[in-house]
C-alpha cells in the first residue's frame, strides 16, 4: 500500500498510509485541497485529483488530472480550474494586500503557488505584477545609491556638483524608461527559459 506526504499551505502534515488519508478525507483531518505526494507521483497534487481519493473528496470535487500519452493531453481531457493567487482577487482584497500576500506565497510556499496559478487569461496580469514589482525594486535600489552617494561612498568629490546634475537628468530618464526595459527583460527572459526547457 502506497505511503504519501502531506502537505497544507506550505506545512508538512507528515506521511500517512493510503487508508490513513482515505479516513482523514472522510472525517475532515484532511480536505481536497491540500497537496498529497507519494512516491512515483511527478509533482504534488491535490488531494481531490488523486485517483485513489477520489470518491472520498465528496461531489463538486475537482476533476481528476488529464491522462498525458506521449507529453500531449489526450482528447476530450478536462484541465481543473485553478483558484488563482491572490493577486487575481485584487478587487476583493485591495491593491497592497493582494501584492505582498502573492509575493510571500511565490517567495514562501512556491509549490502551492504553482499549483493555484491560473493557466488561461492571457499575460496581462502577471505582467502588470511585474512591471510593479520590479519597478519598486529599482525605485528602492535607486534610493538606496543615491543614500549611499549622499555620504560620500562610492562618489568622486572632485566633481560632485556635475555628478549631482547628471543625477536628476539620469533620475528622468530612469522614471520613464525603467518600465520599458523591465517588459523587454521578462519577455526575454521568459523566451530563454523556454528554449532552455
Amino acid at each position: 500500500m502506497a505511503t504519501f506526504h502531506i502537505n497544507r499551505s506550505g506545512t508538512n502534515l507528515g506521511t500517512f498510509s493510503e487508508d490513513e488519508v482515505r479516513d482523514g478525507l472522510r472525517s475532515g483531518k484532511f480536505a481536497g485541497t491540500d497537496l498529497g505526494w507519494r512516491e512515483g507521483m511527478a509533482t504534488w497534487e491535490p488531494l481531490a485529483q488523486i485517483s485513489e481519493f477520489a470518491q472520498e473528496t465528496g461531489p463538486g470535487a475537482a476533476s481528476p488530472p488529464p491522462q498525458f500519452a506521449g507529453g500531449a493531453v489526450t482528447p476530450g481531457a478536462t484541465i481543473a480550474p485553478r483558484s488563482g493567487l491572490p493577486w487575481d482577487d485584487r478587487q476583493q482584497k485591495g491593491f497592497f494586500t493582494a501584492f505582498v500576500e502573492t509575493l510571500q506565497m511565490v517567495l514562501t510556499r512556491p509549490a502551492e503557488a504553482f499549483t493555484a496559478m491560473r493557466r488561461e487569461g492571457g499575460f496581462g496580469e502577471p505582467l502588470i505584477y511585474g512591471v510593479i514589482g520590479a519597478s519598486v525594486g529599482g525605485i528602492v535600489s535607486f534610493l538606496f545609491s543615491l543614500a549611499l552617494q549622499s555620504f560620500g561612498l562610492f562618489a568622486n568629490h572632485r566633481n560632485a556638483f556635475g555628478a549631482m546634475t547628471g543625477m536628476g537628468i539620469g533620475s528622468v530618464a530612469f522614471v520613464i524608461l525603467f518600465p520599458l526595459a523591465i517588459i523587454i527583460g521578462l519577455f526575454i527572459g521568459a523566451a530563454i527559459i523556454h528554449l532552455c526547457f
